[in-house]
């Protein structure tokens, strides 16, 4: 049983609603796991079938509980396999790369982290109750930065980091910094303070900084249950939305207009940074 060349990898390019075929594509994977004797090969002969129409998978992480495969175009769309194994469910998710934009590598310069680090690392996980080991079963990789980091124009990263990253400085950013991933957690911690014009933390990332965060425009927080964002220090920005699932801690406070109700969503929030907008 082969899959549709309406769920390729150029289809999914060219859909006008991705977001829909993948629901499509959803529903015929979970049919066919359930309908497989044998779940690993099931999922297997699944995986050989994507890629067949230009997905090219890589399983990436794995544990009791789900498999996770990952295909990265360089353009259009991610396709993100999950699989249970207890009921045997599988689930298709995609993004678009032209709202994501780089590797969460090209921010700045990183190496391998040491001891005061790691105890930077632990102290920020502490304060959202979480450890590295809930967040990824097994010890991750650990990066830093050593001093400040300027970007001359907006970040855009989807990323897809599956580690730790920690700038020891401040980071600052002469337009928006969007930071973003999808089934596969990112750890970002500045130690200094954090500046950007326009700043969106999304879906399954982990935002800690130790200083000052300024924005001159929007904060958007709406991350997953797996998601959190700590700020030790005081928080200022001229608009603000806090996703009903964002765990968000402001440590001393945050100021700027609170937008209960803001009209508009994620992918409008992201759509509107890719052009250089200003969402609201």
């Amino acid at each position: 049983m082969s899959i549709d060349a309406r769920y390729s990898n150029e289809a999914f390019d060219n859909a006008a609603d991705a977001n829909e075929l993948a629901e499509q594509l959803d529903q015929e994977l979970l049919a066919r796991m359930r309908s497989a004797s044998d779940p690993k090969a099931g999922l297997s002969a699944i995986v050989s079938d994507l890629e067949a129409i230009g997905h090219h998978l890589a399983e990436v992480s794995s544990s009791g509980h789900r498999i996770v495969f990952r295909a990265d175009h360089e353009h259009g769309c991610t396709l993100t396999l999950l699989y249970g194994p207890h009921d045997r469910s599988v689930r298709a998710r995609f993004s678009y790369r032209r709202h994501m934009g780089a590797s969460i590598d090209d921010l700045c310069p990183w190496t391998g982290a040491d001891g005061g680090v790691q105890a930077t690392v632990k102290a920020f996980l502490d304060s959202a109750d979480l450890s590295v080991t809930d967040l990824f079963g097994k010890k991750p990789k650990v990066l830093v930065h050593r001093g400040d980091v300027h970007v001359e124009k907006g970040f855009a990263t989807y990323a897809q980091g599956n580690g730790v990253f920690v700038i020891d400085g401040s980071l600052n950013v002469a337009g928006p910094l969007v930071f973003t991933a999808s089934d596969l957690h990112t750890v970002l911690i500045v130690t200094g303070n954090l500046h950007a014009t326009q700043l969106a933390q999304i879906s399954d990332t982990q935002l800690g900084v130790g200083g000052t965060t300024t924005v001159d425009g929007l904060l958007w927080l709406d991350v997953s249950d797996a998601g959190f964002s700590v700020f030790r220090g005081p928080v200022s920005s001229r608009d603000r939305f806090v996703g009903a699932r964002s765990a968000a801690q402001f440590e001393q406070g945050v100021t700027g207009r609170f937008l209960e109700e803001p009209g508009l969503d994620t992918d409008a929030v992201l759509a509107a940074l890719a052009e250089g907008k200003s969402p609201v």
